[in-house]
């Protein structure tokens, strides 16, 4: 029998205590789950596996899973950049929805990129591949103005995403502080902020 990986994925109300799992989905043996975004109206929870380096896609009404390859479009087509180069999408670091839950942005750390994805659970595909900075460890987007801010752990900068386009909105990554590990946005004041791994530090930017 085929070896199975459990994650757990807890819906239990934050009223109730004490605060226990309430269901379990399985993924595949060596998928390496590594992190996960959910969208509480579009039902939709996507992980990204960083051993494997695909997605899941979980419909969360009957907890139904798609895998879905982060190099190739629907029709299994390879992306490439503007000189023809196949891009490649490994070690998956991070995920975040938006527009509603029904697309994905993932952080290729291992290949510099970052791949965009349709969520339908039914049938998920990659629309579109990004490169970016030097090892792209977090994302956050940027709802007010449609645009993805990757954090290059490696590259100590951030880079810009249009998400009308699926493409850098700006030349090149901006720089920031070393080793930025985590990045999120503040809506209200179209504000990024940053945490830089080593040395501690922090830095913030707008986003307009």
């Amino acid at each position: 029998m085929k070896k199975m990986l459990l994650c757990l994925i807890t819906l239990a109300s934050l009223a109730s205590a004490p605060l226990q799992a309430q269901q379990t989905v399985s993924l595949p043996f060596n998928s390496g789950p590594f992190a996960i975004d959910v969208d509480t109206v579009a039902k939709i929870a996507v992980i990204a596996n960083r051993l494997s380096n695909n997605a899941t896609v979980i419909k969360l009404t009957d907890n139904t899973l798609k895998t879905v390859a982060l190099n190739v479009d629907a029709n299994g087509n390879s992306f490439k950049d503007s000189t023809g180069a196949v891009l490649t999408a490994t070690v998956p670091t991070s995920v975040a929805l938006y527009a509603g839950g029904t697309r994905a942005i993932i952080t290729n750390f291992g290949s510099n990129t970052v791949s965009i994805i349709d969520t339908n659970p039914d049938k998920p595909v990659t629309l579109a591949m990004v490169q970016v900075g030097q090892g792209p460890r977090a994302v956050a987007v940027a709802s007010k103005e449609n645009v993805a801010l990757v954090a290059n752990l490696n590259g100590n900068s951030v880079s810009f995403i249009d998400l009308n386009t699926n493409a850098n909105a700006i030349p090149a990554p901006i720089p920031v502080g070393t080793n930025p590990i985590s990045i999120a946005y503040d809506p209200d004041n179209s504000q990024a902020y940053v945490v830089n791994y080593a040395p501690p530090s922090g830095s913030s930017f707008n986003t307009v």
